[in-house]
């Protein structure tokens, strides 16, 4: 059975369960390396959970992964799988909302080879908007367990001045018009 190197991009809530699976051991997989914005947090969070695991920049992916899991605010996804998809590799998103302005990125995967996954969880909220846009979106509610930190770079999604305890915020964007 071969072995795919396995990249987890972002150590948050959905990264650590990740690395952790990883590490315990998955038959045909293996944690080759990760990224993360604090670089020291991360490096204390794998030593405290005994993860023999290289930092590195989403950038040295493709030298030690065949797939990168991205697990990271949608802001950073071009960094993630830019490298990945130009070596011709995997890339899994899991910010499936943020590929949408980016069709680059599908064409980029064409063209060298390489592989967009989505997987099906990612596209929930996704689709049950999408549905709904067949007929007047007045307004969305939107109710998620990641932090605000975690949001930024989303679409649409206010800037960290917007003050964060107001809700709902003004509509903008293309669902508030």
């Amino acid at each position: 059975m071969s072995i795919t190197r396995v990249a987890v991009a972002g150590l948050g809530a959905i990264g650590r369960v990740l690395a952790r699976k990883l590490s315990a051991g998955m038959p045909g997989l293996t944690l080759a390396c990760a990224a993360a914005r604090d670089h020291a947090k991360a490096r204390a969070w794998l030593d405290a959970e005994r993860i023999a695991c290289p930092l590195v920049e989403p950038e040295a992916f493709p030298a030690l992964a065949d797939l990168a899991v991205e697990c990271a605010p949608a802001s950073v996804l071009e960094r993630i799988c830019r490298p990945m998809l130009e070596a011709g590799k995997q890339v899994m998103v899991l910010s499936a909302g943020a590929l949408l302005p980016r069709p680059e990125l599908i064409e980029l995967a064409k063209a060298r080879g390489g592989q967009i996954i989505v997987p099906t969880g990612a596209l929930l909220g996704l689709d049950a908007v999408t549905a709904a846009a067949e007929g007047r979106i007045h307004s969305v509610r939107m109710i998620t367990r990641k932090p605000p930190r975690g949001l930024l770079g989303a679409p649409d999604f206010p800037p960290m001045s917007t003050s964060w305890r107001r809700w709902p915020w003004p509509a903008s964007g293309p669902i508030g018009r």
